[in-house]
């Protein structure tokens, strides 16, 4: 599954936007362009905190419950869309298509945001989540991620599933825009969101149809030409990404884990387009 993928835009502010760059101690204008990822360099994994559980409730409802960044829906396997508690306008949709098979849709406000399918497999051993997200950019390309049971029987959903692999069907692309003179703006068309990069330590919420509440990012500077981004859902810490431009100013080098993960970290490889 992916956890890290944007698009960074940049306007040159002038002799103000250099000063800034120079008191936060990074070189925010090295950033700047069109980033495309090298997918036979990038190293990816998921982290294993990110499990699902599903579970049966006595008024036949079943509680899904995605860990890390926490969300919780409560639905029927009849393709009605049920609301999202705690997510304003966030509905979702399950349809029970074959003995082993579920076919989902996320929305906001009405708009579909994601197309899912849920396998069950290898004796019940396995569970495959194929998302097709509707992008900003007009590409269509679908998502893979892989779990193991790490508790229920069958071939039922129900039980707890943790990832294993994760694979794209697209190469990420984001793109870069300066803000203000110490800010830059991220497009990530793949989520619909965008997030503010403003090295000085202080929360900011992102914005778009995928973002959830209570979720902002704080970036520090770490380098002249790298910042560290935290992302938080309340007060807790979801993602720590570190992002690193190479000294032509040709690659961008983003790592990502989870805090307090043992893992290993995710490392994508960007090249400058533009």
């Amino acid at each position: 599954m992916r956890i890290c993928l944007w698009v960074l835009t940049i306007v040159v502010a002038g002799s103000t936007a250099a000063a800034t760059n120079a008191q936060s101690g990074v070189d925010l204008d090295a950033f700047l362009g069109t980033w495309k990822e090298d997918t036979a360099k990038t190293q990816k994994s998921i982290p294993t905190t990110f499990t699902y559980t599903f579970s049966q409730d006595a008024d036949g409802f079943v509680t899904i419950v995605r860990a890390n960044t926490p969300v919780r829906d409560r639905v029927r396997f009849d393709g009605k869309d049920y609301e999202t508690p705690g997510i304003p306008g966030r509905t979702v949709s399950w349809t029970k298509v074959g003995d082993t098979v579920y076919e989902t849709a996320i929305k906001r406000d009405g708009a579909l945001l994601a197309n899912g399918r849920w396998t069950v497999s290898d004796g019940g051993q396995r569970l495959t989540q194929e998302t097709t997200p509707i992008r900003q950019d007009g590409q269509s390309g679908t998502d893979v991620i892989e779990y193991v049971r790490v508790s229920g029987k069958g071939d039922s959903l129900l039980g707890l599933w943790k990832p294993v692999s994760s694979r794209t069907a697209l190469a990420d692309l984001f793109v870069v825009t300066r803000v203000d003179d110490a800010a830059l703006k991220v497009l990530y068309p793949r989520n619909q969101s965008s997030f503010v990069i403003r090295p000085d330590g202080k929360p900011y919420a992102p914005s778009g149809a995928n973002v959830l509440p209570d979720m902002t990012t704080a970036t520090d500077a770490i380098g002249p030409r790298a910042v560290r981004r935290t992302s938080f859902r309340g007060q807790t810490p979801t993602l720590e990404t570190v992002m690193t431009v190479s000294a032509d100013g040709t690659i961008l080098t983003v790592t990502t884990r989870t805090p307090g993960s043992s893992g290993e970290p995710a490392v994508f490889i960007y090249e400058k387009q533009r």
